[in-house]
């Protein structure tokens, strides 16, 4: 049998645990893109923004999280903590806002391949240091 690569990531079929990736994409031994660089802890999801106010999910979030979904499930070992900003005020409304979004990537993210034992959420409201931002960071625990 000859060995193939249908989605030309560099990983041969009958190991690639994401089939999906782009031809040319950086993914490791199992098909998938790495979650966290070498001695990195934290992952930013720059795609992964939200309106003012919302918890929602775009399109663009929902595909970019998708990948983050496959590399999780090909990795059960690596567990990681959904981190949800959101500098509303009332300080109180931006904390409820961030574990909103939080719990939104994280449902996500399970209803998507991860593992429900490997990511938790929890969010960090206008105290956290994060100011202007609406969005999500991923770290490893």
């Amino acid at each position: 049998a000859i060995a193939m690569d249908s989605d030309g990531d560099c990983a041969m079929d009958d190991k690639d645990r994401c089939p999906s990736s782009r031809s040319g994409s950086v993914v490791d031994a199992t098909g998938c893109r790495p979650l966290f660089e070498t001695g990195q802890k934290v992952l930013a999801l720059p795609a992964v923004t939200f309106a003012a106010g919302s918890s929602d999910l775009g399109m663009a979030a929902r595909q970019s999280l998708y990948q983050v979904a496959q590399s999780l499930a090909a990795h059960p070992g690596i567990a990681v903590e959904v981190a949800g900003f959101a500098d509303e005020r009332p300080a109180a409304t931006g904390l409820r806002l961030a574990e909103a979004r939080a719990r939104a990537v994280r449902e996500f993210l399970v209803a998507n391949g991860a593992a429900a034992a490997q990511v938790s959420a929890k969010g960090y409201g206008p105290a956290s240091g994060m100011a202007g931002t609406r969005r999500v960071e991923l770290r490893e625990k």
